[in-house]
């Protein structure tokens, strides 16, 4: 499998961002700072206290004809200790490849991450993967997983890349948020990553 490796670009970004929320009619301030990362920042207890919990209900199946039908699946999504150690040893070869990563934090509380894999993908190379998305289950719908989306998009337009291709989870929930992004189903499908996880759902996302 042939992939296109670029050089890394000391590229950082870190700034704090005041998100004001409303709850039952009272604004409050939720201070997070968002900022880049990189290979030797990926120690082992990274995602330690990071909360993957997510409870489906339905979720939305492919038809064998380039679509998907939404069916009741009932589950709960979480992460073990094994699980987070796999996440991060891929996230690391990621950025070995040249890509680029995002946190968020709460002061000194990891509460979302993101990344982009360096290497490109596609039949005209067109694609970068957004590997991870992830926001923390407490503080989810506070934007914080848009701005993460964001800085991924732009350094994805840095490192010369057409589109972000996406393997999302085909919760009703997950798809509503990736389709709200601007996220379409992928006019291209990648092998590798269609037999990795078929009854995933796979995007991309115009830049």
């Amino acid at each position: 499998m042939f992939y296109e490796k670029h050089s890394q670009k000391q590229i950082t970004r870190r700034e704090d961002t005041f998100l004001t929320l409303r709850k039952k009619g009272r604004a409050f301030i939720l201070n997070i700072c968002f900022k880049e990362v990189k290979t030797d920042e990926l120690h082992a207890s990274i995602l330690q206290n990071f909360n993957r919990y997510q409870c489906v209900e339905n979720a939305w199946h492919p038809d064998g004809q380039g679509g998907y039908y939404l069916i009741p699946q009932r589950y709960v999504a979480h992460w073990d200790d094994s699980r987070k150690k796999e996440l991060i040893d891929k996230w690391r070869i990621a950025l070995e490849f040249g890509g680029m990563s995002f946190c968020a934090y709460d002061e000194d509380n990891l509460v979302g991450f993101s990344c982009v894999d360096g290497r490109k993908l596609g039949s005209e190379k067109q694609y970068l993967e957004l590997l991870y998305l992830h926001v923390s289950y407490e503080y989810r719908g506070k934007g914080i997983g848009k701005k993460l989306f964001t800085l991924c998009a732009e350094a994805a337009l840095e490192l010369q890349c057409k589109k972000l291709y996406l393997v999302a989870n085909s919760a009703e929930e997950t798809q509503k948020v990736y389709h709200k992004l601007g996220c379409v189903y992928a006019k291209e499908l990648i092998p590798h990553l269609f037999e990795q996880a078929p009854d995933d759902v796979h995007l991309e996302y115009v830049l």
